[in-house]
Parts: C-alpha cells; structure tokens; sequence
C-alpha cells in the first residue's frame, strides 16, 4: 500500500510538473498513428481474452465437481454455443446501434438516443437475454460471474496479502 501511494504521489508530482511546463503544446508534433496503433493493441488484447473466455465456456472449470449436471457434454456444449450466440449478439446488435443516426425510421432524439447509448443498451438488453432460459436448464447454464458482497465478512478471504 505505502509503494502504490509513492507511485500516486510521484505521478502526481510530474504529472503537475508537465502542466506547469505546457507540455500539452506539443501534441501537435506527434501524428496520429501512435494512438492509433495503441487503440488497436487494446482491442487486440480484449479480443484475444474474448475468444479465450468463449472457449472456457465449452470447458469444466477448475475446482468445479465433474459429476454435476451442468458439465455433462452436452451441456457444456449448450453452454458453449450459447455464450457464442450472446457474444455475436451483442457485437452485431451494438455495431448497429452506433450507426441509429442513419436510420429511416424512429424519432430524431431516439436514434440520436440510440446512437449514443446503444452499446451500454445493448449489453443490458443480452444480459436479459441470458436470464431466459431458467426453467429446463441445470442452473449452471450460462455460467455467471460470481461477484461477492464487498461489505460482507469474509468477502476478501480470498486475496492474498503479503507482509513484508
């Protein structure tokens, strides 16, 4: 804790040093390629962890019980091709919904509604999506995210704390 403050307190330190030295002027001296090739180095790596949590999905996990309903092939199977159903899903449906603008149909402030706020949408709308079948499946399928109260006891038993 005390080496993430110093990295804060020093990052702050030239951070405002820059500032005060006007290094913001001499953004125009770089050419746009570098952020560029940043953007896509990010969404590079957010596919490649996209495609490796859509092939867990056909996958028992670790420290999981083997004999449970929900991993029997067939099932991890349903639960892998409907992780790719909901993955393609909310890329094609959020796509569309960027380009609203150019729509012929719906009011003007709805498609620039749409446009705006049509990818947080369009997870929303998946998410609910996924919620469907409840009924005839185990209730492992889809697999979920499990997400512990943080003002609970215990919820942090599971990090790791060294002392040093």
């Amino acid at each position: 804790l005390a080496w993430a403050g110093w990295v804060c307190v020093w990052t702050a330190l030239l951070l405002f040093l820059l500032a005060v030295l006007g290094a913001c002027s001499i953004i125009n001296r770089f050419t746009r390629i570098a952020g560029e090739l940043f953007g896509l180095l990010i969404a590079m790596l957010f596919m490649q962890q996209a495609i490796k949590g859509l092939v867990d999905e056909f996958r028992i996990p670790e420290r999981e019980n083997i004999k449970a309903l929900q991993y029997i092939p067939s099932w991890r199977f349903a639960n892998g091709m409907f992780a790719i159903v909901l993955s393609f899903g909310l890329l094609l449906t959020a796509l569309r919904s960027r380009k609203a603008r150019s729509w012929r149909y719906g009011a003007g402030w709805l498609r620039g509604f749409i446009a705006d706020y049509g990818v947080p949408l369009m997870v929303l709308v998946w998410t609910g999506v996924s919620y469907i079948p409840h009924d005839s499946v185990p209730k492992g399928i889809p697999r979920r995210l499990f997400s512990p109260n943080p003002w609970s006891p215990g919820a942090y038993d599971n990090w790791t704390v060294i002392k040093v």
